[in-house]
């Protein structure tokens, strides 16, 4: 087996679309490339999701919740809501 060493580590925080990541697999030296987000789905009358690249997750309308165990809804009018954020 060949020695293989690496000159230094750059810390490269977040992957990105398009970055490319060197590691082993099952003991072979293996090149990987982040694409993007291979699949997200929702349940019918539960979750909704729009877009590919960069989904978009959102309770859907009329929504169904499944289980027994209940929900928590905000407590407040409009006027009590914070000023920032998306209100549907």
């Amino acid at each position: 087996m060949a020695l293989i060493e690496f000159s230094q580590f750059t810390n490269g925080s977040a992957l990105q679309i398009g970055d490319t990541v060197v590691g082993l697999r099952g003991g072979v030296n293996t090149k990987f490339t982040f694409s993007a987000v291979l699949s997200v789905t929702g349940t019918a009358n539960q979750i909704t999701v729009s877009g590919t690249t960069a989904p978009i997750i959102a309770i859907a309308n009329n929504a169904i919740l499944p289980g027994s165990a209940g929900i928590t809804l905000p407590g407040g009018n409009t006027a009590a809501r914070a000023g920032t954020g998306i209100f549907v």
